[in-house]
C-alpha cells in the first residue's frame, strides 16, 4: 500500500504554544489531580444520605463540578502525597466527572478520560480494550501501563483483560504521565492508567437502573453497597447488550483490498456485529486505626458475533480480575502493605471461510481458544522519618501463562497449539523529601526488573520447543516541585521506561492460518526517557485554574511490527518485528478551567504534540522499508476537548463538550488507506440529567445523552475498522439509601 511521509510540525509552532501558555498562566492554575489511597481510606468522603434542602443539594452539585480535582495521591508515588506537593504530572477522573459523561456507544473506561491532557484515545473491535495512548508515545499495548487497584494487568502481553471491567464498577481512574517503569515495571513509556474499583459507602444504598439507546442497546444494572462501622461492601451486576453495528465495514475493507491489503476482506462484516456482555462484581473490606484490607473480584461473560453467519469473535468467553490487599502500621514510622491478584481470560472463537471478491462462504473452518492465567503479587514498606522524609522499598513478582489452541471444525483435531510462561521479578526503592516548610518536594526512585520466558511450545513453529530467555532492565525517576506562594508552583520531572515486546514476537515461526509469524529472538527491549516541566497557578477567588506542561523524550531501540502480505497467498498476513533506531517526542499540555458563579464551569484541555521517527537502522533494506520521518503510530500532532458544565440539580444538570484531533496513522509505516490514515475530526457530545429526591431515602435518576451529535463522518475513522456514527442513550434509575 502507498505510504507517505508527513511533514513534521516546526519547533516554532511548539514554542508558540509555550508562549501562549505562559501568557495565560497569569490568570490561573492547572487542576492537578491525584489518586485515592488504596492502602487506607482510598481518599473517599462520606455523603449524607438525606436529600436535604435545595441549598445543600446545590452545594453538592457545585462540589461535583470540580474538574479533575483530588487532594491525596498514591498512584503517582506509591505513597500518600498531597497533590500540591506532587512533582510529577498526574490526574484523576472520579465519580463526579464520570457522572457528567454521556452514555457512549462504546461502554469502556477510555471514553471517561478523553478530557485529560496528554491522553489520546482510539477504539478497535469489541474484543479489544480502548487504545489509550499517552503523551505522544502511541501504541497502547506497549507504551501504556494498565493497573487495576494498583496491580499491573498482563504487562508482558496486552491489557486485554481490562475489558472485563464495567464503567459502573470503577470508582476513579488515575493517569500518571511520563515514564513510570520505576514505579510499576514494563510498558509505562507514556505513563500509567490505574483503574480503581468501587467500594461501599453510605451514599450507595440499593439501586437498579436501565439504559436504552441506539441500535437496540440495553444496559441494565443493579446492586447495593454501604459502610457499617469499619466494614464496607459493594456488589453489582451490569449488562451491555446490543444488536451492534458494522465492525469491519465492507466498503472500507474493499478499499483496503484494492490497495493491496487483501487479507482484510475475509473478515468484513456482512451483518451487524451484536454482543452480549454480563459483568458481576463484589468488594468487601475493613479499616481501623490505619490498618485494613479488601477483597474484590470482577467477572465477565462475553458473546460477540463476528459480523458473519457462524463467525464468533468471542464465543462464550470468560474473564476475571481480582485482588486481595492488606496494610498495617508498625509503630508511628513504618507501614507495610501487601497485595496478590488473580487475572484470567478464556476466549474461544469461531472462524469461517469468509468473504472473497467472488463468493461468501459461511462454512466454519476453525475454533480457536486463547487462555491467559496470571498471578501478580507485591509487598511494600514505607518508612517515615519525622514529617519530612518517606522512604519506600518493595518487591514484585508475577507469573503468567499463555495458551492458544486451534481446532479444525471438520476433523476436530488440533491444527496448532502454543504456550509460553513468563515470570517477572522486581525490586524498587524510592525516597521523598520535603524541605522549606514542605514547600519544596524532591523525589528519587530506582527499580530493577528481571523477567524469564520459559516452557515455550508452539506446534506451528519450525521447532515446536524453544529454549527460554532471560532479560533485565534498570529504570529511574526523579522530580522536584516548589510552591512559590499560594498561587504559583513550578515543577519538573524525568524518568525512564522499558517494554520487552510480546513473547510471540520472540519465539513464534508460524505458517498456518490467516496470520503467519516470523520470530525475532534478537529483539531488544525498547527504552524510553522523558523530561518535563510545569507551571501551576491558581486564583481561587476568581475560580480560575490553568496549567502548562512542556515535555521532551526519546524512544530508543523502538520496536516496529509490520503486517506484510504473503507474496503468493492474498488472504495471509506475515507479522514481522524489529528494532528501529529512535523516535523523538516533544510537546506541551494545557489545562484551563474557569468558574462563573455557583453553577457554571468551562474547561479547555489541549495537547500539542510532535512524535516522529528520526532514525532507522535499516534505511536500505528492501524487506523493511525505511520509516525515518514518519509519525509515530496513534500520535496526532494535536488533540483535545473544550466544553461547559452547568450543575444545578434543582433545575437540571447539563454538559456539552467538543472533542477534536488532527490526523493520525494506525501504523508506523504511515499507510494512507481507510482505517490506517485517520482524518482530523471535530465532534460534539451532550448530556442532560437530574436526580429527583422523592423522599430523603428514595432518589429517581434520569438522563439523556448524545454522542457525536452531528454524525461526523471523519470521526468514524477514529474507530479502527468501526463506523458507529451518532449514538444516543436514555437512562432511568432508582436508589434507596439505607
Amino acid at each position: 500500500m502507498k505510504r507517505s511521509k508527513p511533514a513534521g510540525r516546526s519547533i516554532q509552532s511548539i514554542l508558540g504554544y509555550v508562549l501562549l501558555g505562559l501568557l495565560l498562566s497569569a490568570t490561573g492554575l492547572m487542576g492537578q489531580d491525584t489518586a485515592a489511597d488504596q492502602q487506607g481510606t482510598e481518599g473517599k468522603t462520606t455523603v449524607e444520605k438525606s436529600g436535604g434542602d435545595a441549598e445543600s443539594r446545590d452545594k453538592k452539585s457545585q462540589e461535583k463540578g470540580r474538574f479533575l480535582q483530588k487532594e491525596i495521591t498514591v498512584t503517582a508515588t506509591r505513597t500518600r502525597t498531597l497533590s500540591e506537593r506532587l512533582p510529577v504530572t498526574a490526574y484523576t477522573v472520579g465519580q463526579e466527572e464520570m457522572e457528567q459523561q454521556p452514555g457512549y456507544g462504546r461502554n469502556n473506561y477510555g471514553e471517561l478520560i478523553r478530557d485529560v491532557p496528554g491522553v489520546n484515545v482510539g477504539e478497535s473491535v469489541q474484543t479489544a480494550p480502548p487504545w489509550i495512548n499517552l503523551r505522544g508515545t502511541g501504541y497502547f499495548v506497549g507504551r501504556t501501563q494498565y493497573l487495576v487497584d494498583g496491580l499491573p494487568v498482563a504487562s508482558s502481553t496486552t491489557p486485554m483483560m481490562t475489558t472485563c471491567l464495567n464503567n459502573n464498577n470503577i470508582e476513579q481512574i488515575d493517569v500518571v504521565l511520563g515514564p513510570g517503569s520505576a514505579l510499576y515495571g514494563a510498558n509505562a513509556a507514556g505513563g500509567v492508567v490505574n483503574l480503581i474499583t468501587r467500594q461501599g459507602s453510605e451514599d450507595v444504598g440499593a439501586f437498579a437502573a436501565l439504559g436504552y439507546g441506539s441500535r437496540n442497546t440495553w444496559r441494565p444494572s443493579a446492586g447495593a453497597g454501604n459502610r457499617v462501622g469499619n466494614f464496607h461492601y459493594y456488589v453489582s451486576y451490569n449488562g451491555d447488550m446490543t444488536d451492534g453495528y458494522k465492525m469491519r465495514p465492507l466498503r472500507q475493507m474493499l478499499q483496503l483490498y484494492s490497495l493491496g491489503a487483501k487479507s482484510n476482506l475475509n473478515g468484513a462484516s456482512v451483518e451487524d456485529v451484536g454482543y452480549r456482555n454480563h459483568n458481576f462484581y463484589a468488594k468487601v473490606g475493613w479499616e481501623h486505626d490505619g490498618a485494613g484490607f479488601f477483597v474484590n473480584y470482577n467477572y465477565a461473560a462475553f458473546n460477540i458475533d463476528g459480523g458473519q453467519i457462524n463467525r464468533r469473535s468471542v464465543d462464550n468467553g470468560k474473564q476475571g480480575i481480582g485482588s486481595v490487599r492488606a496494610w498495617v502500621p508498625i509503630g508511628d514510622a513504618v507501614k507495610v502493605s501487601a497485595a496478590v491478584g488473580h487475572q484470567f481470560w478464556d476466549r474461544p472463537s469461531t472462524s469461517t471461510t469468509g468473504l472473497s471478491l467472488t463468493a461468501y462462504n459461511a462454512t466454519p473452518t476453525t475454533r480457536s481458544e486463547s487462555k491467559t492465567r496470571r498471578i501478580p503479587a507485591e509487598i511494600q514498606t514505607d518508612i517515615t522519618i519525622g514529617e519530612y522524609n518517606v522512604t519506600t522499598v518493595g518487591g514484585f513478582f508475577s507469573t503468567e501463562k499463555l495458551e492458544t489452541d486451534v481446532l479444525s471444525r471438520t476433523t476436530h483435531l488440533p491444527s496448532s497449539q502454543s504456550s509460553t510462561t513468563t515470570n517477572q521479578y522486581a525490586a524498587f526503592l524510592q525516597n521523598q523529601t520535603f524541605l522549606l516548610d514542605k514547600r519544596l518536594t524532591i523525589l528519587l526512585g530506582v527499580r530493577y526488573d528481571r523477567w524469564q520466558y520459559k516452557d515455550i511450545y508452539d506446534t506451528s513453529s519450525v521447532s515446536a520447543y524453544s529454549r527460554g530467555l532471560n532479560k533485565f532492565a534498570w529504570t529511574y525517576r526523579g522530580g522536584v516541585k516548589y510552591r512559590i506562594n499560594d498561587y504559583i508552583a513550578v515543577r519538573s520531572s524525568a524518568g525512564t521506561a522499558f517494554w520487552p515486546g510480546a513473547a510471540s514476537w520472540l519465539f513464534q515461526n508460524t505458517s498456518s492460518g490467516t496470520t503467519w509469524r516470523e520470530a525475532n529472538r534478537r529483539l531488544k527491549p525498547e527504552r524510553t526517557w522523558m523530561v518535563d516541566g510545569g507551571v501551576e497557578i491558581t486564583i481561587g477567588e476568581w475560580g480560575t485554574t490553568l496549567g502548562l506542561t512542556p515535555y521532551y523524550g526519546r524512544i530508543q531501540d523502538m520496536i516496529l511490527y509490520r503486517y506484510d502480505q504473503h507474496p503468493t497467498l492474498p488472504a495471509v498476513d506475515i507479522v514481522r518485528t524489529r528494532n528501529v533506531a529512535e523516535a523523538e517526542i516533544y510537546g506541551v499540555e494545557i489545562l484551563f478551567t474557569q468558574r462563573f458563579g455557583q453553577h457554571l464551569m468551562v474547561f479547555l484541555s489541549h495537547t500539542q504534540n510532535h512524535s516522529r521517527i528520526i532514525r532507522d537502522r535499516n534505511p536500505f533494506d528492501v524487506d523493511h522499508p525505511t520509516v525515518k520521518g514518519n509519525q509515530v503510530a496513534n500520535s496526532p500532532d494535536f488533540h483535545g476537548s473544550a466544553g461547559l458544565r452547568f450543575l444545578y440539580n434543582e433545575l437540571f444538570n447539563f454538559s456539552a463538550s467538543v472533542r477534536y484531533a488532527d490526523w493520525r496513522f494506525y501504523d508506523n509505516d504511515n499507510t494512507q488507506a481507510p482505517c490506517y490514515h485517520m482524518r482530523p475530526f471535530v465532534t460534539l457530545d451532550l448530556k442532560i440529567w437530574r436526580d429527583w429526591y422523592l423522599t430523603d431515602e428514595l432518589i429517581l435518576s434520569t438522563a439523556f445523552s448524545v454522542n457525536d451529535v452531528f454524525d461526523t463522518e471523519n470521526y468514524f475513522t477514529e474507530f479502527y475498522t468501526i463506523s458507529p456514527g451518532r449514538t444516543w442513550m436514555v437512562n432511568l434509575g432508582m436508589r434507596y439509601l439505607y
